[in-house]
């Protein structure tokens, strides 16, 4: 009568298990009394999650670049990201390149780079931008993510004393970046960053080699 929710940012175990009875409808996983073999992050409901994240959820001040967001505010944003990627990536599956695109603007319009930087997540909307068609749009993201990610781990390099909590995340950026430039084609770009992503992977590996 009552359905059971799982909120999208719990730890792994709270799901006791049970992702694959889980269908996602925008940031959260709706407990479902059927199976879907493999769907070991759950299953998306391209319909309800689309009508979720396009018009019931309430869009607010996430484009406001002069308020302050604090870590715990980012991660919030990190997670409507995420969810907006994985929705983009189920429609495209689902050769519904008109939603994706619409999806994926949307959320970038919502939460601009300019009010909350772009994270590690932010990297799958690069793909999809190729993939609907937004190729200026994709290759400048691109470019921004990758130039900053290599400016950060530039300045830790010659600065060891800061703190490197983000160098992985960067790190990570940095390498979706290059291979999702050379999946699209974009090869001088990415090798660009690729010879970037090598030399400093190979820096802050943890053996050094």
């Amino acid at each position: 009568e009552r359905p059971i929710y799982f909120s999208t940012t719990l730890g792994r175990s709270s799901y006791l298990g049970l992702k694959e009875y889980m269908q996602m409808e925008g940031l959260t996983y709706r407990l479902m009394p059927y199976k879907q073999f493999g769907a070991k992050d759950g299953f998306v409901n391209t319909d309800i999650m689309y009508n979720n994240m396009m018009k019931n959820f309430f869009w607010r001040g996430l484009d406001d670049k002069s308020v302050f967001y604090d870590e715990n505010y980012q991660r919030f944003a990190l997670n409507l990201r995420s969810s907006g990627v994985r929705l983009c990536e189920e429609l495209l599956k689902n050769n519904d390149k008109k939603r994706a695109e619409e999806v994926a603007m949307f959320i970038l319009a919502k939460i601009p780079d300019a009010a909350i930087a772009y994270d590690v997540y932010t990297t799958g909307f690069i793909d999809i931008l190729f993939k609907v068609g937004k190729t200026k749009e994709a290759t400048d993201m691109a470019k921004l993510m990758g130039g900053r990610a290599k400016e950060y781990l530039e300045y830790l390099t010659e600065n060891p004393d800061e703190n490197v909590n983000n160098a992985y995340a960067n790190i990570s950026i940095l390498g979706r970046v290059s291979e999702t430039l050379k999946e699209n084609l974009k090869g001088e770009l990415a090798q660009k960053f690729e010879k970037d992503f090598q030399r400093l992977y190979r820096h802050f590996r943890p053996d050094g080699q």
